[in-house]
């Protein structure tokens, strides 16, 4: 296992790029996070946690999403920390 120095959220973004928020002792973080947006009424949304490459990679794979995008997200994935 490859330990990342922090754990990550995979967060579902509402206008429609997901992205890796890094987990912090904020006790309000996750509302923070999937707070309901002011104009459009909808939100975020945190999809899972991770604290290890393989968990992140895991993750993104579980997504639908297409090949391209998974292969972005895994670039930006290997980029934290």
């Amino acid at each position: 296992m490859c330990n990342l120095k922090h754990s990550y959220y995979l967060v579902e973004g509402h206008l429609g790029g997901d992205y890796f928020e890094r987990v912090t002792n904020d006790p309000d973080q996750e509302d923070d996070i999937q707070e309901t947006c002011d104009e459009c009424g909808d939100n975020d949304w945190i999809v899972g946690e991770f604290g290890t490459y393989e968990e992140g990679v895991r993750l993104l794979r579980a997504q639908r999403y297409n090949s391209d995008y998974r292969a972005e997200m895994e670039r930006k994935l290997y980029c934290l920390d």
